[in-house]
């Protein structure tokens, strides 16, 4: 009779149903104790981070809308001006002041990948010259700006929105971003 109760079982319980059937074999093999540890409830940390995942998510949502209003910019020159400030940053800082600034906009690399491709032989070329990361990377922003058909008077106006956006995680990744900027405020 089992035999006939557990392939019923077996037949009714699609595979996605498959935490059901593992109630039953534990059931069945009289193993409670196993039952106990999978059934725990999430711990507060899971849901600290869950909520903390969906609130960078949220505010990444609403970064690039506030760009675009308060500067009176088109959505994908908010995203592509964006883009070229963090790139500038991970140009001109070391890979430590850098993460402070990755860590606290969770998408960085997408914006970074949303800048406007130029032609980066003049920025190196200003550092074979003498010129520092720092330079090369102001040069490449000009550049960018004026792909987006943005003034490079824009780039402070950029950058202050940036380090706003970075300054709510990180305040000491924002000062890292203005000392890239601080040429354009």
């Amino acid at each position: 009779m089992h035999k006939l109760v557990l392939i019923l079982l077996f037949t009714y319980a699609a595979p996605s149903h498959a935490g059901l059937m593992d109630d039953i074999m534990t059931w069945f093999s009289g193993d409670e104790a196993s039952t106990e540890e999978t059934a725990k409830p999430a711990t507060l940390t899971d849901t600290a981070k869950a909520a903390a995942a969906t609130a960078a998510i949220k505010t990444s949502v609403q970064f690039i809308p506030t760009v675009v209003k308060a500067l009176g910019v088109t959505e994908e020159q908010a995203r592509g001006g964006m883009g070229a400030i963090f790139m500038a940053a991970k140009a001109a800082l070391s890979p430590e002041d850098y993460q402070l600034i990755s860590q606290a906009v969770p998408d960085v690399e997408r914006y970074i990948s949303e800048a406007p491709k130029v032609n980066e032989l003049i920025g190196s070329a200003m550092n074979l010259l003498g010129g520092s990361s720092e330079t090369a990377a102001a040069a490449n922003l000009v550049g960018q700006f004026n792909k987006l058909d943005l003034s490079p008077s824009m780039i402070g106006s950029f950058g202050e929105q940036a380090a706003a956006y970075v300054k709510e995680k990180s305040p000491e990744g924002s000062k890292n971003l203005m000392s890239v900027l601080s040429d354009y405020l």
